[in-house]
């Protein structure tokens, strides 16, 4: 039996796409002490997500942190894990794509191109990867990791091992500067093709270069630094 696909809707008629950015984390965008503050309580996530799939809304895509911004709220470290995120509000929803966001140094491109290929398939063909090369030098530490100055040398070769993959390339071997992997390969391949729609949360020049040079669109800045953040939290 063949899976239903739908169209992603990424790739839908409207120019303008429209998203829920952050739902996953308490405060969300909003970096505030008001009681009615986004707390990210599961069953609220699920309602707001079924909300935007009924309304056309194009997609939901969730930041991806690993520990708060510290002080008197905290803001940011109740959020949920990414891949596991989109695949949960995978059956609940029906048209809306859903993306995960992806710290390349911390997450290996052999496990990101299988968690990738099950989200599309549990979804009909609605994943999608937001790749984030590094920016928190705090969140770097939590892992045993240093923020490298090249990092989105790294992430060209993160990418081009996950679209190796995704393609049916394999088994392969890699050796680069980063990675040196030996008989790589991984099925199923994602339902898109050639691979899942793909954002590069970076507003940097080098960022957008990294964007460029693997034809990946660049989603916009967030609205706060890390420091802002601190500002408003402590």
């Amino acid at each position: 039996m063949r899976e239903t696909i739908a169209a992603h809707p990424m790739r839908g008629p409207n120019r303008f796409k429209l998203g829920v950015f952050s739902a996953n984390a308490d405060g969300g965008l909003t970096l505030t002490r008001v009681p009615e503050r986004w707390q990210a309580q599961w069953n609220d996530v699920v309602a707001v997500a079924r909300m935007a799939d009924r309304a056309g809304i194009e997609f939901f895509l969730p930041i991806a942190r690993w520990k708060g911004f510290g002080g008197e709220v905290n803001s940011r470290e109740w959020s949920y894990e990414t891949f596991t995120f989109a695949a949960a509000l995978s059956g609940v929803t029906e048209r809306i794509a859903l993306f995960s966001t992806v710290h390349v140094p911390m997450v290996h491109p052999v496990f990101a191109a299988k968690a990738m290929a099950t989200i599309d398939h549990a979804s009909g063909g609605r994943a999608g990867l937001n790749i984030v090369c590094g920016w928190n030098p705090e969140e770097f530490e939590l892992f045993g990791l240093e923020m490298i100055e090249d990092r989105y040398a790294q992430g060209l070769e993160w990418f081009e091992i996950m679209e190796r993959i995704h393609a049916g390339a394999g088994p392969f071997d890699f050796s680069g500067r980063f990675y040196t992997l030996k008989g790589v390969s991984g099925r199923p391949a994602p339902v898109q093709r050639p691979r899942p729609v793909t954002l590069n949360a970076a507003f940097s020049p080098p960022g957008r270069d990294f964007a460029a040079r693997r034809r990946i669109s660049c989603s916009p800045p967030s609205p706060r630094s890390t420091r802002a953040a601190r500002r408003l939290t402590t």
